[in-house]
């Protein structure tokens, strides 16, 4: 099953080195109402995205970053579960402006090994708004005029 996971830049540097996704816990936690003990997935890449600008917004007051990563990662369907809490309210800021087209949500209840990324983006923004401004503007990470090879298969440029 293809997912996918947004975080920022030098979290998904730490994901390569350490060689994990490591479920979210209370030092790892960025958003107010994470719930530990998960990897969160989203369905759909630009959601992905969103999540990982949450993220940044929390770690950008402490590097001053502007650089996200999704990544797409294929996952044993037995391994993950439907995020019921997400999928029914969700909170990203596209499933409030974009209903249609939102979701689903799943979630790992196991750290995820670096090998089941299949491949990853790096998005670098100019500004917050600019970051914004592509997630309210795209249905899809390909209408932004990002063709697939932009997207990256070898993990080598995040070490």
């Amino acid at each position: 099953m293809i997912l996918y996971h947004g975080t920022t830049y030098s979290r998904a540097k730490s994901i390569v080195a350490e060689g994990w996704i490591y479920r979210t816990n209370g030092n790892r936690a960025v958003y107010r109402n994470t719930e530990p003990g998960f990897v969160s997935l989203a369905a759909r890449p630009i959601e992905a995205a969103e999540f990982a600008a949450r993220a940044y917004l929390n770690e950008r007051l402490h590097n001053g970053t502007q650089k996200l990563v999704v990544f797409e990662v294929d996952v044993n369907t037995n391994t993950v579960a439907l995020d019921k809490k997400e999928t029914d309210n969700p909170s990203t800021e596209w499933a409030v402006r974009h209903p249609e087209q939102t979701g689903p949500y799943y979630r790992c209840d196991t750290d995820l090994p670096r090998w089941c990324v299949t491949r990853w983006l790096l998005l670098q923004f100019v500004s917050p708004q600019d970051r914004w401004d592509f997630i309210d503007e795209r249905i899809e990470l390909k209408d932004a005029g990002l063709a697939d090879q932009q997207w990256r298969r070898s993990l080598s440029a995040l070490q």
